[in-house]
């Protein structure tokens, strides 16, 4: 019976964890055109100083980022760069960093918008409440809260 049940946590979860760890194929912005909003977060790496204090302002008030249909992806010179923890492909990667025009290990904070256009570009890192009320500014924003 034991060795059942790992045969089949095995043929289950096994999936399941290779799944998590495929990197997204080449992500286009535009893709998220007209559905989400955008915050791109470039950085060294995942333990850039910056990187991490914007990463907890944004843990910290996940329910606004939410509810504004944000999605999160983190650029790094070094390691993984993902979008709400789904890695993206180097390919991905590439076109976002000359998008933006990214530069090495320089942290970078951009909010765009759900027509695509870039609506804030901080090099520091930006608080909840800035960051929502330009969102909330926004006609689009304003017409969902509306409805």
């Amino acid at each position: 019976m034991k060795l059942l049940t790992l045969f089949l946590l095995y043929i289950f979860l096994i999936p399941v964890v290779i799944a998590q760890n495929e990197p997204l194929s080449d992500l286009d912005l535009s893709e998220l055109r007209w559905q989400n909003r955008v915050l791109v977060i470039f950085a060294g790496d995942i333990e850039s100083v910056k990187y991490q204090e914007q990463l907890r302002l944004i843990r910290d008030r996940m329910e606004g980022i939410k509810d504004r249909d944000l999605k999160v992806i983190s650029i790094f010179e070094d390691g993984n760069s993902n979008m709400d923890g789904v890695n993206l492909s180097s390919s991905s990667v590439n076109l976002i960093r000359k998008r933006f025009e990214a530069k090495n290990n320089i942290f970078r904070f951009i909010l765009i918008g759900k027509d695509g256009a870039v609506k804030l570009n901080s090099p520091e890192t930006v608080s909840m409440d800035v960051l929502f009320e330009r969102i909330d500014q926004m006609p689009m924003r304003r017409r969902e809260i509306n409805q």
